[in-house]
């Protein structure tokens, strides 16, 4: 699932972060969250979930095929389309980035990331649960 710890949480809102981004090699099919961890992360006080209109109209394509038939599967993917729908009015975002791979991380001197570098990923089905990811240049 996706780790969250309130800690986490209030150190975030007592600091300057306004941006967070939550990166995952699959797509949002193969979201590994359960509906309360995501119904809490959709929830967060004066913080807004943003999910890209692109994977939204996917995740429309996915729920009708018949490649999902878990219903609690069904019941996550109606509540990131809900969320990509929803309308974004707080300062502080958690933006989903899918089909990504970090490959480095710029360093400071005093040893805190600067900046991570992300690959993209390419899935062999988009509307299959199980999809493997793969480098979109080794296509």
């Amino acid at each position: 699932g996706i780790p969250s710890c309130a800690l986490q949480i209030d150190a975030l809102a007592q600091s300057r972060v306004t941006r967070v981004v939550l990166v995952g090699r699959r797509g949002p099919l193969q979201l590994a969250a359960t509906n309360k961890e995501l119904r809490e992360l959709s929830t967060l006080t004066g913080a807004d979930l943003l999910l890209p209109r692109e994977h939204v109209e996917m995740l429309s394509l996915a729920q009708t095929t018949e490649a999902v038939t878990d219903r609690a599967r069904k019941r996550l993917l109606q509540l990131l389309r809900r969320i990509g729908k929803a309308e974004h009015t707080a300062s502080r975002r958690a933006l989903f980035a899918f089909q990504l791979s970090p490959t480095h991380i710029d360093v400071s001197e005093s040893g805190s990331a600067q900046r991570i570098h992300m690959q993209p990923l390419a899935l062999s089905s988009y509307t299959d649960p199980s999809s493997c990811a793969r480098s979109a240049s080794a296509r």
